[in-house]
Formats: structure tokens, C-alpha cells, sequence
């Protein structure tokens, strides 16, 4: 059950992760 969550949890992590490159890439655009 732990794997799981350390699975999910580093799903999560790489979602936001990618959201967060998606808004510096958009930043990068309005420049």
C-alpha cells in the first residue's frame, strides 16, 4: 500500500512540475 502512495505522490510531483515549465514557458512568451 505504501508503493502506491509514493506512486501517486510522485505523480503529483511531476504534474506540478509540468504545469510549472508550461507557466515559465508562457512567461517566456509575454516577454
Amino acid at each position: 500500500m505504501k508503493e502506491v502512495f509514493r506512486i501517486i505522490d510522485h505523480y503529483k510531483y511531476d504534474q506540478s512540475s509540468f504545469l510549472f515549465s508550461l507557466i515559465n514557458s508562457k512567461l517566456d512568451d509575454l516577454k
